[in-house]
C-alpha cells in the first residue's frame, strides 16, 4: 500500500488560477514576503493573502512568521523543463 500523498484535487485547484501560478513561480526563485508577492499584481494584500492560503492548504508553500512579517517559500521544486509555469 502506498503512503498517502498530497491531495491532488487541492493541488490542481490551487494551480488552476494564473495569479497563484505566478506567485508560485516567484517563490520557486526564492523566499518572499507578502508585499513582494503583491507588488506585480493589481490586487489588495488581503486578496494576495487569500491566494497564499489556498497554496498553503495544497501543501505548495510554507509561511513562517518573523516578527511583523511573514516569510513565504515554495515547498516544491520543479524538474528542469523548458519554460516556466504559465
Amino acid at each position: 500500500m502506498n503512503a498517502p500523498g498530497p491531495d491532488l484535487d487541492l493541488v490542481f485547484a490551487a494551480l488552476a488560477d494564473p495569479t497563484r501560478r505566478a506567485i508560485l513561480t516567484a517563490l520557486l526563485e526564492g523566499e518572499r514576503n507578502v508585499g513582494e508577492l503583491a507588488a506585480p499584481h493589481a490586487m489588495s494584500l488581503a486578496a494576495i493573502s487569500k491566494h497564499l492560503q489556498i497554496l498553503a492548504r495544497a501543501g505548495l508553500i510554507a509561511q513562517l512568521r518573523e516578527g511583523r512579517t511573514t516569510a513565504i517559500s515554495a515547498m516544491i521544486s520543479l524538474p528542469s523543463l523548458p519554460g516556466s509555469i504559465p
